[in-house]
């Protein structure tokens, strides 16, 4: 019998973890965190387990999100009581910041430091004083930029 409830414990808490209705490799991930929670902290109850599978798994996916929130200028999706899925355009902003940051990969560091800074919508006149020259320079390599192309949308 201990390894029925050691599989109903299992069930329990990957429900959990699939309630908030992660996507993608995201899935994977909340779901490997709420199982090694379950490992290190023992239920007795399944309804315990579902709670810490959901709780491990939020938990994972903002450690997940974090960093995104603070570099790229994306805002991090909430997780309703509804438990709905995000909605698309959190989802293509996401996406926008992973595009910007491959596009930016192949200028040198300076500009692409000026064009991650741009997109996050940091005025011209900021980047210039944080970068210490003057906003005009900051116009023409972005115009430079804009004239080699744009990222595919």
């Amino acid at each position: 019998m201990p390894s029925d409830v050691d599989s109903q414990m299992l069930a329990a808490t990957i429900a959990g973890a699939r309630s908030i209705h992660a996507l993608g490799w995201h899935r994977e991930e909340v779901e490997q965190a709420a199982v090694e929670r379950l490992v290190t902290r023992p239920c007795l109850t399944t309804a315990v387990a579902y709670r810490q599978g959901r709780s491990a798994a939020i938990d994972e996916l903002r450690r997940l999100t974090a960093w995104r929130s603070h570099g790229a200028g994306v805002r991090q999706v909430p997780l309703s009581e509804e438990h709905e899925p995000p909605s698309r355009s959190d989802l293509d902003a996401v996406d926008d910041a992973d595009q910007v940051d491959r596009y930016a990969a192949q200028f040198d560091e300076r500009r692409a430091l000026i064009i991650r800074r741009a997109a996050q919508g940091v005025m011209l006149r900021a980047i210039a004083a944080e970068l210490h020259v003057d906003p005009a320079r900051v116009t023409q390599l972005l115009e430079r930029v804009r004239e080699r192309g744009r990222p595919a949308a």
